[in-house]
């Protein structure tokens, strides 16, 4: 993926990769705990890593939602540990368009 000055993609191949990695850093700077939220210089940082470098930000808990684990128990949440996993598991949620 190559960008000019501007910060403008020159192909389109990677479009999909620098939605995916903006998401993923949206979803840190979106923490409910604020000490869990990263720093500008790191939101630099992990902006300039592949998607693939990223980790994955945890699940928020909602406590109105009776069917989400309690925040005591992480590991009954689904185990997600990189962005690719992340976007195979929203692939096979995705309802097919062909048929």
């Amino acid at each position: 993926m190559l960008e000019d000055s501007a910060g403008v993609l020159k192909d389109g191949g990677g479009e999909d990769e620098v939605a995916r990695k903006m998401a993923l850093v949206g979803l840190w700077c979106i923490q409910t705990v604020p000490a869990s939220r990263p720093s500008m210089s790191r939101v630099l940082e992990m902006l300039e890593r592949s998607v693939h470098e990223l980790a994955m930000p945890p699940r928020p808990y909602h406590p109105s939602l009776s069917s989400s684990p309690s925040p005591s128990h992480p590991s009954s949440y689904p185990s997600i540990t990189s962005a690719s996993d992340f976007t195979q598991r929203s692939r096979s949620r995705t309802p097919d368009s062909t048929t």
